[in-house]
């Protein structure tokens, strides 16, 4: 299979995406049969379970598909890796501190049973050289951790670092440009986060991820602000500061959060009509996350305006 044809399979089912119009219907819909018109909106094939189980449905068959078309599994395995992070950390968290866990998120790729035999049991016989470094590499640097931020934060920086080295080894620069928006991204929301908890410099600069288009000097030094709104200058042609002069007027991290959720759909937008590429994949994945994103808001705010809700 190759990536024509795959992106063609991409742009025959783009349409079905819930568009402003269905958003509307869905927004006036009420609970009771939310997720009966969900299925009318052809959103999902069954109603059956709570909205969870809708959307997490929805959001594993579409994974299940781009797997399926994926000319190079093995740069679409890169990009849901991200979703594994969750798993990863919370397994981490119950080997040190021996709690129970009964949550798994099921869109990224490694099994459950997969990462108990690695995390908890230390199996890893089988593993790819760069897979094993990474485990290694988090299993060394979480030795007489207990600070569960600080776990999370190791565990981020070992995730990305894997996920930026094989790049470097298999160039692929559609996917170096999302992780490395995502990093960042990710960090001037951790700055934002410690500031609001009044986090000293230290405690804001060991959470950072290293490998985004932003350095760590930069944001370290934004951290000794007051008002840090100027302080990355023309990084994603000035969107990174017209976020936070926004969030400066508001103080609403849910909306720079959406705000940043946008962007990164825009900077990958670029790459939705490139056929010979894995654009179009990641676009399309990325959109379908957005759709999920609208859904439970829509649930969740009664009388929530349109605007209100992801741009895609």
């Amino acid at each position: 299979m190759n990536y024509p044809f795959a992106n063609g399979r991409i742009a025959a089912i783009d349409n079905h995406i819930l568009d402003r119009t269905k958003l509307a219907k869905l927004a006036k819909t009420p609970k009771k049969d939310f997720q009966a018109t969900l299925v009318e909106l052809g959103y999902t094939d069954s109603s059956s379970g709570t909205l969870e189980d809708v959307i997490n449905r929805e959001i594993n068959n579409t994974k299940a598909l781009l797997d399926e078309i994926s000319p190079q599994k093995e740069f679409t395995d890169l990009f849901f890796l991200e979703n594994d992070a969750i798993n990863i950390k919370a397994l981490y968290k119950m080997k040190i501190y021996g709690l129970d866990n009964d949550t798994f998120k099921s869109s990224g790729i490694f099994s459950r049973k997969f990462l108990e035999d690695v995390i908890l049991h230390g199996y890893m016989e089988g593993l790819s050289k760069e897979l094993k470094k990474f485990f290694e590499s988090i299993n060394a640097k979480i030795i007489d951790t207990t600070n569960p931020r600080l776990i999370s934060a190791i565990i981020d920086n070992c995730l990305f670092g894997y996920l930026l080295g094989m790049l470097r080894k298999k160039p692929n620069p559609i996917l170096k440009t999302y992780f490395q928006a995502k990093i960042d991204m990710t960090n001037v929301l951790t700055l934002i986060r410690g500031k609001k908890l009044n986090w000293n410099q230290d405690q804001i600069s060991e959470m950072f991820i290293n490998g985004g288009n932003i350095n760590i000097s930069q944001l370290t030094k934004a951290s000794l602000k007051t008002d840090f709104s100027n302080s990355f200058g023309e990084v994603y042609n000035g969107k990174v500061n017209s976020g936070l002069k926004k969030y400066k007027e508001t103080s609403r991290i849910d909306q720079l959060e959406m705000y940043f959720d946008e962007l990164l759909l825009e900077l990958m937008k670029v790459y939705e009509y490139d056929a010979f590429s894995i654009g179009p994949i990641i676009y399309y994945f990325l959109k379908k996350q957005a759709e999920a994103k609208n859904i439970r808001l829509i649930y969740a705010n009664d009388g929530l305006e349109l605007n209100n809700l992801l741009q895609y």
